[in-house]
């Protein structure tokens, strides 16, 4: 078994096609999402520090994951998407949350 691990989803593949025409909101959901999935209480819990994970691949994702979404990243996520993490994951965080 996989061990968990502390993720942001991206609409993308790797950072060379990170989107980089956000607006300012979008860009302070990503900065709120991803700044707080450092906080040493969570690399503690979880071992590990954060990564990236891509919002096309939620499936592959390991059970009891926390897991953080920026609101430009949402919308890439479908209905199925969203049960499939919130039923696999110990904590989804989403938005400017």
């Amino acid at each position: 078994m996989t061990k968990p691990r502390l993720l942001a989803l991206w609409p993308c593949h790797s950072w060379e096609d990170f989107p980089l025409d956000m607006s300012e909101s979008a860009a302070a959901s990503l900065f709120a999402c991803w700044t707080s999935l450092w906080h040493p209480a969570l690399i503690s819990r979880f071992e590990s520090t954060p990564g990236f994970w891509r919002t096309d691949k939620i499936a592959e994702i390991s059970p009891d994951s926390n897991v953080s979404v920026p609101a430009f990243s949402q919308p890439k996520i479908d209905e199925a998407g969203w049960e499939s993490l919130r039923s696999i994951c110990e904590l989804v965080v989403s938005g400017n949350s």
